[in-house]
């Protein structure tokens, strides 16, 4: 089903006209585009709560009703500015249709703050008398996207390519030059999401185990949500912010300068 923009504007809320028809369509819009672009194109952010279940993947609620309503004869697709009564028009209209709404909001859901401290707490190898500087190394690249505002989430084998090359220049010798051990760390810490992968995340622990997990699942990742946040809209608590991380984990052989100078700024992919 293709769209068919027109010059009208937005209803000013969630539609009533929609059925499942053009759910399906924005479903299949979503999967196609992938949820970055899905939710940037119409100025949308991540669902924080309300989630569509369908099939055996999750969709931001509000996203994909506002993209439904593009669908319909002789409309274009509502912006996130569009809705005037927020998420809890677009559930109760997806729960009329049927659908299955999933609240995610956790019970404790980490902010900044405790993100942060996780950063500056953070646990590295110091086996050989000095700390390990690939995880801080993964970390500065992606604070490197959020200051530029490149997207969060990015697919493995983009990850990868991007980091690679940095863990090669900046690591200290010895430390083999592969993503997957460190990103699998901070994932353990709490400061990166793996998604979109059909197996649990591994531990940082047991060499094989993890490279086979990555190379089997291809999952995408990124910083947490609200970590990207503080350093994407903040300048000034971005600046506050990673001051103090730098100073505990990136205390090394190689100056931070160096890292953070030739790292993140310019080969963040």
């Amino acid at each position: 089903m293709s769209r068919r923009p027109s010059g009208r504007q937005g209803s000013g809320t969630a539609p009533t006209d929609i059925t499942r028809r053009e759910v399906e369509a924005a479903v299949e819009e979503y999967d196609r585009l992938g949820r970055d672009t899905f939710l940037e194109r119409d100025g949308f952010r991540r669902a924080q709560r309300y989630l569509l279940a369908h099939g055996d993947r999750h969709y931001d609620s509000k996203a994909i009703v506002g993209a439904a309503h593009g669908f319909l004869p002789g409309e274009r697709p509502l912006a996130a500015r569009d809705f005037s009564g927020g998420a809890a028009h677009a559930v109760g209209l997806l729960k009329r249709l049927g659908s299955e709404i999933v609240d995610s909001a956790p019970a404790t859901a980490p902010t900044a703050d405790d993100l942060v401290a996780r950063v500056t707490h953070l646990k590295v190898n110091r086996s050989s008398g000095r700390p390990a500087l690939h995880q801080p190394i993964a970390l500065l690249w992606a604070m490197g996207r959020a200051v530029r505002g490149e997207a969060r989430l990015l697919p493995w084998a983009a990850t990868g390519e991007s980091l690679r090359p940095l863990l090669e220049r900046h690591g200290m010798r010895g430390e083999r030059p592969r993503p997957d051990y460190p990103v699998a760390a901070l994932h353990r810490a709490g400061v990166w999401v793996l998604r979109d992968h059909g197996d649990p995340a591994p531990t940082a622990h047991g060499d094989a185990e993890v490279r086979r997990w990555f190379t089997a699942n291809q999952p995408v990742g990124g910083l947490a949500e609200p970590l990207y946040d503080a350093f994407r809209h903040s300048a000034v608590t971005r600046l506050a912010r990673a001051r103090r991380p730098a100073r505990r984990v990136l205390r090394g052989p190689r100056p931070v300068r160096a890292a953070g100078r030739r790292g993140p700024g310019r080969g963040g992919g």
